[in-house]
């Protein structure tokens, strides 16, 4: 029994030593410990930022900063509001032939004005440069035979007060020998090139800044002085759309029918818009310079 207790023991001494055997166990050091929690760490954060997506990567409701603001929305303008753009050049400032064109801030800023203006029946009309056109700066008003004036709604062939302010009405026959000598009504072109020179939202830059009705009044940034003078419908009768309507013609018939022709809109929308109607409807004149 003696032998055997002692075998016992001796095998677990041996036990013992081999378990407090440093190479045996291999316990890392503190220093190895910091070292392997600093890049346990560095490996993490790596894995996170290449393989999760960033913040400014994930979908998230915009911040108030991405979202459009109040005063950065376009809300539709009010009845007598003036439309918002950027601030017109004024004359002054631009470049043209003083020998040929004035300036006139009593009538415009902005508007580059022909010297002299256009005298033709019994008025003096002034004309104004837009790119290299010079159109008239307002709606004719020359008495040929067959042109209207607006009263309430009726049309009549004496002049009233709304000839005084918005012109004459023609039919498009009429309107193509009314023109004083050297000026002409415009040709689809005409009013094409008229467009393209100024420019987006450009019925608001050729309306006059006052004047308008419920569609507002626009900027005149060049002083074309664009008045809504209504016009007379021949299908129905009367005189319609005083204030807030402007009609002009164009030279052009249409293809398809050579009873009807081309005329020129602004009222509600920030366009001049393009249409065709019969020869026999009433509508405004505005000459351009041959």
């Amino acid at each position: 029994m003696t032998n055997i207790a002692l075998a016992i023991l001796g095998l677990t001494l041996a036990l013992l030593l081999s378990c407090t055997d440093n190479q045996a166990l291999d316990f890392p050091s503190e220093e190895q410990v910091r070292q392997k929690h600093s890049s346990s760490s560095s490996s993490s954060a790596e894995f996170s930022s290449s393989s999760k997506p960033s913040s400014s990567s994930t979908l998230q409701p915009p911040s108030s900063s991405s979202m459009p603001s109040s005063s950065s929305t376009s809300p539709p303008p009010s009845s007598n509001s003036t439309p918002s753009s950027s601030s017109p050049v004024s004359c002054s400032e631009k470049t043209f032939n003083t020998d040929l064109y004035e300036c006139k801030p009593d009538i415009n800023p902005n508007g580059i004005y022909m010297k002299g203006g256009i005298e033709y029946g019994d008025k003096v009309y002034n004309a104004v440069l837009i790119g290299e056109q010079v159109w008239m700066a307002e709606n004719l008003k020359y008495s040929a035979s067959g042109s209207k004036c607006g009263n309430g709604n009726d049309f009549v062939d004496m002049n009233t007060s709304t000839c005084d302010i918005y012109g004459r009405l023609y039919n498009w026959a009429t309107a193509m020998d009314a023109c004083p000598p050297d000026w002409h009504i415009p040709s689809n072109a005409e009013w094409i090139t008229l467009i393209y020179f100024v420019g987006t939202n450009a019925g608001t830059k050729l309306k006059s800044a006052s004047g308008w009705g419920i569609y507002g009044n626009g900027t005149d940034d060049y002083g074309f002085s664009a008045l809504p003078g209504g016009y007379v419908s021949s299908n129905f009768g009367g005189y319609l759309g005083e204030g807030n309507n402007g009609r002009w013609w164009s030279a052009d018939t249409t293809e398809s029918n050579a009873e009807y022709a081309h005329y020129r809109e602004i009222n509600t929308s920030m366009g001049v818009n393009s249409y065709s109607i019969p020869k026999s409807y009433l509508h405004s004149v505005r000459c351009v310079k041959d």
